[in-house]
């Protein structure tokens, strides 16, 4: 339990001989208590060390975000079967998240998974978290959808995010959509190893402002990705470190128009010479419309 986190580590590290001395950590939570149980032994702060200790994934870390990005991709196939006009929000992201529950049965019998799905519609999903009103809040023709659907596997996350429409899309709608789409495409190639960090926020937003819409703009185009939903470095746009093979982002750029709704498109990529790409889901816009 997690009230016995500490006794459990103070254990571990009497059977390992470290009893005494200096302990490094970059979340300390319950783990506060184990001093107290081991008084020869100093807890010592190593955020930025362990950080950086995660930026490259190993091969199994990397197999378990392309399996986690392959049932999202299959949640994402189910999303677009199930979108209809009228249909409840929050029924419809319970009913996903089942669905793709069953699924991970099937696929990953007897390991951990945790799904996250959330549908915006409409202008509540010009703000990327939505408008704090989601109950009884439902689809109707005409709006533009956002949606998350995003899969952790044996605690590595992976994100899959899609805008779709509720009926042919307007000519502004189509043009914030395809601004958008571009970006993301601009974001993953410069994925690369060698390039900066922060290159992968200015290709995209180079894109939307060569678009014109460069005041729509809300956040960060990604972050890094691991055993945190949003792990180092989650400061993209000003962070210039070369990126390395094995490194896990997201490319996540968004517009948000106040009154008619929001359009974003996420994926993971896995940091290359050639960037490879987690997600697979469907980003054009024909196929992503429902009529």
């Amino acid at each position: 339990m997690r009230a016995q986190w500490a006794e459990t580590v103070a254990d571990l590290l009497r059977q390992h001989g470290l009893s005494r001395g200096r302990v490094g950590f970059d979340a300390i939570g319950p783990l506060g208590r184990v001093p107290s149980l081991l008084p020869d032994v100093k807890l010592v702060a190593c955020i930025d060390q362990m950080r950086a200790m995660r930026f490259v994934k190993c091969e199994e870390e990397l197999a378990l975000h392309r399996h986690a990005g392959a049932l999202s991709d299959w949640g994402q196939a189910r999303y677009l079967e199930n979108l209809r006009p009228g249909r409840r929000l929050q029924e419809l992201d319970f009913t996903l998240a089942a669905m793709i529950s069953e699924e991970a049965a099937r696929r990953f019998p007897n390991e951990h998974i945790q799904i996250f799905c959330w549908t915006l519609s409409g202008p509540a999903s010009a703000s990327p978290h939505g408008d704090g009103m989601p109950t009884g809040a439902t689809i109707e023709k005409g709006h533009g959808i956002v949606n998350i659907c995003n899969v952790r596997l044996n605690g590595m996350m992976t994100e899959n995010e899609r805008t779709f429409f509720m009926g042919k899309p307007s000519n502004q709608q189509a043009l914030l959509y395809e601004a958008v789409r571009a970006a993301n495409e601009a974001g993953k190639a410069a994925a690369v190893t060698g390039n900066p960090v922060a290159g992968i926020d200015t290709a995209a937003q180079a894109v939307i402002e060569k678009a014109g819409f460069g005041d729509l703009i809300l956040h960060r185009t990604g972050h890094g990705m691991g055993v945190q939903g949003h792990e180092y470095p989650d400061d993209m746009p000003f962070c210039y470190r070369p990126l390395m093979k094995g490194e896990v982002y997201s490319v996540e750029p968004g517009l948000y128009f106040y009154g008619l709704g929001g359009f974003r498109i996420d994926d993971t990529v896995v940091i290359d010479k050639k960037p490879e790409m987690i997600t697979h889901a469907p980003r054009d816009i024909q196929t992503n419309t429902i009529l």
